[in-house]
């Protein structure tokens, strides 16, 4: 008598295709025709029976009288078998089968074309039912996108007491899945239960992924330790050691990182590991950590000698490390090297050249490079297209900018959200409000929602407008999170708080780092700069850099003064490491390192036009200094100096020096500030000028600044000073139109805010 059997029907033809090459590395055949086409049949039966224990595969060509059509209501209770093996006749044993199968293994191996006949049956990796049915429940939540769901019933699975192959199967699955999701957390504590479940349990497949999920959540000491304990029990691979080597340079710890690669190089070693791809990523480190050009090269060198197969993203690396220091000569060097090498240029090395010539504002150059990509036949990509998009944007009007932005596309380049960022900022930048809306429509027809990019772009121009910001942002704020809080980030709060603590004492939004002990290498600055040793001042800087952490203001302003008396050849790796500064956050034209550059002014009594050319000279060498660095250049240090002569009872010579920085190259390329106009302000109150301040306040008002506390405290002292009767009424003039453009600001403040709202409450949820 045939004992009934179950049909378990794989529904999904991805799901069979995973659970067959990736898990079980099964073979079976799919169904051909009728409603389960693409479907196998796995036929269940009991271990003892007499009935054949392979899987029949259900097709057309079977009679119907083969077919159990008795589908019994619960699972048989003895543990079944299950194989995705091609049926055999019922008359041949067991014996036989296994006999002939093995005998064709070689002949099957060699043929890659066709479908392997040796299959692992299930019941040789998992032996109850019961564990077959909890692999399959978890890999098909892991299938259908539910790693909570296949993570809880691995978990439940542990506790009911498997063990065995199935529990490295599933937990890998659910890692992956996790993996995927961003869920990086959750990593560490499924390869944990599967060690506890067993040694065996854990591969280096699945160990690769705890440690990527250390580095990702930067717990660099979990992936030493992790590596340490389990690397001698499991057989390391190449994405191991990559593992390690990002670790390394996450620690800021290069020469941990260099010392890996080269235990990989040693004979002892396997040399298969240090291959192209860790080099470039130690060179990345470096350029990100350090910026030491020079070990970038040694390094290079060393690959060189070593015989290590180079790429063309070692070669990227490099070319973009020689553009940051400013030598493009070198960079160009490199490129021909990699021609020579028969290594042909790809789309990030066109990149890169493209962002050197378009901080150079080198239109010749960006030409010969888009020509020279059309010959070659390389894809203008939409990061490149963005970041000529945002050049050009600096220096060429709307209406261009939409024409290349219109030539771009119509060459077959998708824009993407950062693409028509640019292209609003641009236009919120005149305050265009059609040329607003047509983008913003533009994007979103295109298919592309508007981001939190897009509503800060509009909302920081409008946070600057009018008195009354803080509360018609907080306002808008609370409208536009309730409607679609996807339009909100980080940003967005910060700008809302600074908005709102405008002008007051107040912590940082975030620390920009943990607190770290720099007292030391201060002193050691101090005492070297007291010795006249300023380049062992400049090392010292140097080796301080290399740690990764953002320096003190002391630190900054000992590197300042050290590089000021340096000789001419060491000039340009200190002017690097200030600008390394000034990636990491440091302003070094902002008033904080400003004595550095601390003018020494005259005596009190000193002529004015005297105290003038005395300090001029010294902040011109300010300038030119902060120019030769290719450093920011603000007016901080002269408003700085102004408002110091100010104090000591020189106003003249104040106003004048403002007055002719504002006629310099650099006053041209930097307008008039709110800071500056407000010292000018206090200069001309005490000279008694009168018409002074009435161009002062014309000033303020044309450059759209809004009138603080400040200014209407100086304006009531001219009044309560003012010599004559004339005098005080032309100031009272200009206190009210300074109120009258306060008023208008904020009432266009108020219609830029409804102007807003409108704009953003139609865009969809993302």
């Amino acid at each position: 008598m045939m004992i009934p059997h179950t049909h378990a029907i794989v529904p999904s033809k991805n799901a069979l295709h995973f659970l067959r090459q990736i898990l079980f590395h099964w073979t079976c055949e799919p169904f051909r025709q009728g409603p389960t086409a693409k479907c196998v049949r796995l036929n269940i039966r009991r271990k003892n029976s007499n009935c054949s224990q392979q899987a029949k595969v259900r097709s057309p060509e079977a009679p119907k009288e083969q077919r159990n059509p008795i589908r019994p209501e619960a699972p048989p209770s003895c543990t079944p078998s299950v194989s995705l093996a091609k049926p055999v006749p019922k008359s041949v044993s067991r014996r036989r089968q296994l006999i002939s199968r093995g005998t064709t293994a070689t002949a099957a191996a060699t043929n890659a074309t066709t479908t392997a006949s040796i299959a692992i049956p299930i019941q040789d990796k998992i032996k109850s039912a019961s564990s077959r049915v909890w692999v399959l429940k978890c890999c098909r939540s892991v299938l259908e996108g539910k790693p909570s769901k296949a993570r809880k019933g691995f978990l439940e699975g542990l506790q009911r007491g498997e063990n065995g192959e199935q529990v490295k199967i599933v937990g890998k699955a659910v890692m992956k899945a996790l993996r995927e999701r961003g869920r990086y957390s959750e990593i560490p504590g499924i390869f944990h239960r599967m060690r506890v479940a067993g040694q065996k349990h854990v591969d280096t497949h699945a160990l690769n992924i705890c440690l990527e999920a250390y580095i990702e959540m930067g717990m660099c000491s979990k992936v030493i330790s992790t590596y340490h304990y389990h690397g001698p029990r499991v057989q390391p691979n190449i994405q191991t050691m990559r593992h390690r080597l990002r670790n390394f340079i996450a620690m800021r710890k290069l020469h941990k990182a260099e010392k890996l690669l080269r235990e990989l190089l040693r004979k002892g070693g396997p040399p298969w590991m240090a291959d192209s791809a860790m080099f470039a990523l130690l060179l990345g480190g470096v350029k990100i950590v350090s910026g030491s050009f020079h070990r970038m090269e040694r390094i290079f060198k060393w690959m060189i000698e070593s015989k290590v197969k180079l790429r063309v993203g070692v070669f990227n690396v490099l070319i973009e490390a020689a553009i940051n220091v400013g030598r493009l000569d070198i960079a160009r060097g490199y490129a021909r090297v990699k021609l020579e090498l028969g290594i042909k240029h790809n789309a990030e090395t066109y990149a890169v050249f493209l962002g050197a010539y378009a901080r150079r504002q080198d239109w010749q150059g960006m030409a010969n490079v888009l020509k020279e990509m059309e010959v070659k036949k390389v894809q203008l990509t939409a990061p490149m297209f963005n970041m000529l998009l945002k050049t050009y944007s600096t220096v060429i009007g709307l209406e261009d900018l939409e024409k290349f932005f219109d030539e771009m596309e119509q060459r077959g380049i998708s824009p993407d959200s950062y693409s028509y960022n640019i292209m609003i900022h641009s236009c919120v930048r005149q305050w265009n409000e059609p040329s607003i809306k047509h983008w913003a429509r533009r994007m979103v027809s295109s298919g592309i929602d508007p981001d939190a990019a897009t509503l800060n772009t509009l909302l920081q121009t409008i946070r600057h407008t009018g008195d009354a910001v803080p509360s018609l942002l907080r306002r808008i704020y609370a409208v536009i999170r309730e409607s679609n809080d996807s339009l909100i980030n980080q940003r967005t709060k910060d700008m809302l708080v600074h908005s709102t603590y405008r002008g007051l004492q107040r912590a940082r939004i975030r620390p920009s780092q943990e607190p770290v002990d720099q007292s030391r290498e201060e002193v050691a600055m101090d005492h070297a700069i007291q010795q006249d040793q300023f380049t062992a001042a400049i090392d010292i800087f140097q080796k301080h850099l290399s740690r990764g952490i953002k320096p003190s203001i002391p630190i900054v302003t000992s590197a300042i003064r050290a590089t000021l008396f340096l000789p001419r050849p060491n000039l340009p790796e200190a002017y690097r490491l200030l600008r390394i500064c000034e990636e990491r956050g440091i302003k070094i034209s902002k008033t904080p390192t400003l004595q550095s550059f601390e003018v020494l002014l005259p005596p009190r009594d000193t002529d004015p036009t005297e105290a003038f050319l005395t300090v001029s000279n010294q902040i011109r060498e300010a300038y030119e200094f902060l120019e030769s660095a290719e450093l920011p250049v603000t007016h901080d240090i002269s408003v700085h100096t102004a408002w110091r002569l100010i104090q000591e009872k020189n106003p003249r010579a104040a106003a004048l020096l403002l007055h002719e920085i504002s006629k310099t190259r650099w006053g041209r390329d930097f307008p008039w500030e709110k800071k500056s106009l407000t010292v000018l302000m206090k200069a001309y109150i005490d000279i008694g000028d009168t018409a002074g301040l009435g161009w002062t306040v014309d000033k303020l008002i044309a450059g759209g600044e809004v009138p603080d506390g400040t200014v209407f405290k100086y304006l009531k002292r001219a009044t309560d000073t003012a010599a004559t009767d004339q005098e005080k009424a032309f100031v009272q003039l200009l206190e009210a139109k300074c109120s009258g453009h306060k008023l208008a600001m904020r009432g266009e403040a108020k219609r830029r805010m409804r102007f807003l709202w409108h704009l953003a409450k139609d865009w969809k949820k993302t």
